[in-house]
């Protein structure tokens, strides 16, 4: 078994898709069947499209560059899949400031609360809050704005 490079990955999911050009879990699937890769860039890709509805909204669509693309830039960020399964379900969509808070040991506080459940800001999920507010930050920005977010009451988020 090998991992296959980003380029690879793009062309079998390009010559896998049927007439309506998207990736699903069953193009996934018969790749999978076909070629017996494994590896990190695999791995990402089976996380992402175990959920058609989040594959879409965190990659940009469900065309074999944009799932591609996602793949590309999760697998290259130190996040581990169990990190990056929490990332995706809270709403999380790019990488780099859940890297940053995985770093300085917050990324489960950042992204649930005290009971588990999906934190919530400004009434939309944190990880989607993190990646829309903070994907530009430094990650010392990234780590003091998010230790900010946990250290106030739920009724002021």
């Amino acid at each position: 078994m090998t991992e296959p490079s980003l380029i690879e990955l793009q062309d079998a999911l390009v010559s896998h898709v049927g007439s309506e050009g998207s990736v699903t879990p069953a193009v996934v699937d018969r790749i999978a069947e076909e070629t017996g890769w494994d590896g990190r860039i695999w791995d990402v890709l089976r996380t992402l499209v175990t959920d058609p509805e989040t594959m879409r909204y965190v990659a940009g669509g469900d065309r074999p560059e944009e799932v591609a693309g996602f793949v590309g830039c999760w697998a290259e960020s130190s996040l581990s899949l169990d990190e990056i399964e929490l990332v995706l379900r809270c709403g999380g969509y790019d990488p780099d400031p859940f890297v940053a808070l995985s770093g300085a040991g917050l990324l489960r506080q950042a992204l649930c609360d005290d009971n588990g459940q999906v934190r919530r800001v400004g009434g939309e999920r944190a990880g989607a809050w993190i990646s829309d507010q903070l994907n530009m930050a430094t990650a010392d920005d990234v780590v003091d704005r998010v230790r900010t977010l946990i250290a106030q009451p739920p009724a002021v988020r």
